[in-house]
């Protein structure tokens, strides 16, 4: 062995650290093109099925609505000089009602019991008027009854 000449073993070590280069660069053209195809099929996947999970909102808002009226009509009722059924200014003005969704069309609408006779049940129905919402147009729910409807 020549002293001017690298050791052997070294000549070795050059070579593998190569071939583990060229294996790294293979790893990171692989890896690239698998993100690449990740990154497509998610956007695929919120454009073609994310739309419904978005216009869920609208209908959450006109459940949202519905019960703030029934919120606000409780508190009305707190006061038992009140006999009469509000209407929406009357619960904007003297309970602070507010909306949520700016393109509902809420109606409060006096129903004869099937429990009790000579009384109401008061429904609370809540239009959705932009017309995104998959379950229905109008949400409507009864003071003190169970889930609403969606129509």
């Amino acid at each position: 062995m020549n002293k001017d000449e690298p050791p052997r073993e070294m000549e070795d070590t050059e070579k593998q650290l190569e071939k583990v280069g060229r294996s790294r660069a293979i790893y990171k053209t692989v890896g690239c093109f698998v993100s690449i195809v990740f990154m497509v099929f998610v956007l695929w996947w919120l454009f073609t099925s994310g739309a419904f999970r978005w216009d869920k909102d609208y209908c959450c808002n006109a459940e949202k609505d519905a019960n703030n009226v029934l919120v606000a009509m409780a508190n009305y009722f707190s006061d038992l000089k009140r006999t009469k059924i509000p209407t929406i200014t009357v619960l904007q003005a003297e309970e602070g009602f507010s909306t949520t969704n700016p393109f509902n069309n809420i109606s409060i609408t006096p129903v004869p019991s099937t429990v009790l006779s000579n009384s109401i049940t008061i429904q609370v129905s809540v239009a959705d008027a932009s017309n995104r919402c998959p379950m229905g147009t109008t949400y409507t729910k009864t003071m003190g009854g169970g889930r609403g409807v969606w129509k």
